[in-house]
């Protein structure tokens, strides 16, 4: 690796001139205006924070709508008066000196000088990911997505083949380690970079540098510290059958801390999944992604893992419909959380960036403290405490037969299941998926699940109906009775319409 300074500022200099070729500005001002904050707060909190991960900023000029998704996020946050921005890694795409430039050059212009537009000091808590620290450059061949370096200069400006703390104190002024902790107004943050390639380190865990770090602390009992790591801690938030995980030895490192609350990224998964938030012998959140997310598989219109491609090849099933972002459909989404800490709580604020008033995504997760006293979003203790969806009175299936297409583009006799979303109300909260099954006389089913069209947006952007769709030919013969359910994140369903 190539770790003199000179040549780091050699290729941020390379990447002004990369701006200037291209004919556009890398920060593209926001086009919406500083929204009023929509929290009603009964008391100042004692901090609060602005969340982010996976902002994953590009070069190319396709990319502008990704680095005005993360201007806007910043600017929420500074019109609700945030202490600190937290962003648990993935802050670049395909890990390159000047896409963090580019990132560098965002939080600059909204905070310069680390500074609100009230003038108030916001501390940065960053720490780089796995796209910023492997070998993601290599996805890159000349010509693609719009990059027009040949592979040479694409190697060259890779953080991993430059001084990756070099560049760091170059970018955000501060010196860089492994591990770094920070206090903001009397909390600790605990910032654990994704170093992938030490030894014994595969996942980029960062446990070489976490375990004399964490054999040597003693943090306050009485209150939260809160740890960053980009990958999600093992056999925590999402399990079972979660894949983004990192080896294990962090969550038997914070599992001697009931007073830790760990902020990962890496999982592009949405927020309007309750198990996004799980409390064992300590707490761990999975932040959502402010770049493309992607929604859990196996759905009628999400992708389907290998297993599951394998299981319904082998009945002859083909997905009907096309799969909503994540599954390839497009990347109009953009989230993040707001976190305030008072004395008796933490507050985790669920916000859509996307909408031009950016607004709340659902109910905030209020988790008590002193942390570990109580665990209400443990997962047994969720399952059963979490509200099941219901339909209002009234609500009615439709059915429609009519010529379509499958997921692989063929001609198919398809059959059009549709019913009303399922919004919060007084009803019930608002459904994570539905579950939609058609039985034939003889008792023979075909039960398929289906995400809302609009599933990872905020409730304003939903459509009035839902649907799901069948191929006639899996149908039973005969009549067809149609049913639908929906379901909350444990799959629990409702009470079902025909």
């Amino acid at each position: 690796m190539t770790g003199r300074r000179g040549f780091m500022k050699g290729t941020l200099a390379f990447a002004g001139s990369v701006t200037a070729t291209w004919g556009q500005s890398p920060v593209p001002r926001s086009p919406f205006p500083i929204p009023r904050s929509p929290f009603p707060i009964p008391r100042s909190p004692n901090l609060r924070v602005g969340l982010l991960a996976d902002t994953h900023i590009r070069l190319h000029p396709g990319a502008v709508a990704w680095t005005k998704k993360f201007e806007n996020a910043l600017r929420r946050f500074d019109a609700e008066k945030v202490d600190a921005v937290l962003i648990a890694g993935d802050l670049t795409d395909f890990g390159l000196v000047p896409e963090l430039k580019v990132f560098a050059d965002i939080w600059y212009k909204v905070f310069p000088d680390d500074r609100r537009s009230d003038g108030t000091h916001v501390e940065r808590l960053f720490i780089y990911g796995d796209h910023d620290t492997q070998e993601i450059y290599k996805r890159l061949p000349p010509g693609c997505n719009g990059y027009p370096f040949s592979a040479d200069e694409i190697a060259k400006m890779a953080i991993v083949n430059n001084d990756r703390a070099a560049i760091w104190k170059e970018l955000f002024r501060e010196d860089w380690s492994p591990v770094m902790r920070k206090t903001v107004k009397g909390y600790d943050f605990v910032l654990v970079h994704h170093a992938w390639g030490e030894p014994d380190n595969k996942w980029g865990s960062c446990a070489p540098a976490m375990k004399p770090f964490y054999e040597g602390y003693r943090p306050d009992p009485s209150r939260p510290f809160f740890h960053v790591q980009h990958r999600v801690c093992r056999d925590t938030a999402y399990v079972p059958g979660h894949a983004n995980m990192d080896d294990g030895k962090s969550t038997t490192m914070l599992s001697r801390f009931p007073n830790c609350l760990a902020f990962c990224g890496h999982s592009h998964k949405f927020f309007n999944n309750d198990r996004s938030l799980w409390q064992g012998a300590f707490t761990c959140l999975a932040l959502p992604a402010l770049s493309y997310v992607s929604v859990l598989p196996g759905r009628e219109n999400s992708y389907f893992s290998d297993e599951q491609k394998k299981a319904a090849e082998a009945i002859g099933r083909i997905p009907q419909m096309k799969a909503v972002p994540g599954g390839g459909a497009g990347w109009s989404e953009a989230q993040g959380m707001i976190m305030d800490v008072s004395g008796d709580s933490i507050v985790l604020h669920r916000v859509d960036f996307e909408t031009p008033a950016p607004e709340l995504f659902g109910p905030d997760w209020v988790v008590p403290l002193p942390l570990g006293r109580e665990k209400p979003f443990e997962f047994t203790a969720m399952e059963a405490r979490l509200p099941v969806p219901q339909f209002q009175d009234g609500a009615k299936v439709e059915v429609v037969e009519s010529a379509g297409k499958n997921r692989k583009g063929e001609d198919t006799e398809q059959v059009t299941v549709s019913f009303p979303a399922v919004l919060a109300s007084a009803v019930g909260p608002r459904a994570f998926d539905y579950e939609v099954v058609a039985e034939g006389a003889g008792g023979k089913k075909i039960v398929k699940r289906v995400y809302s069209p609009k599933y990872w947006r905020a409730e304003s952007a939903e459509p009035a109906k839902s649907e799901c769709v069948f191929a006639k030919s899996e149908l039973p013969e005969g009549k067809v009775r149609f049913s639908v359910r929906p379901a909350n994140s444990f799959g629990k369903t409702g009470k079902a319409i025909e």
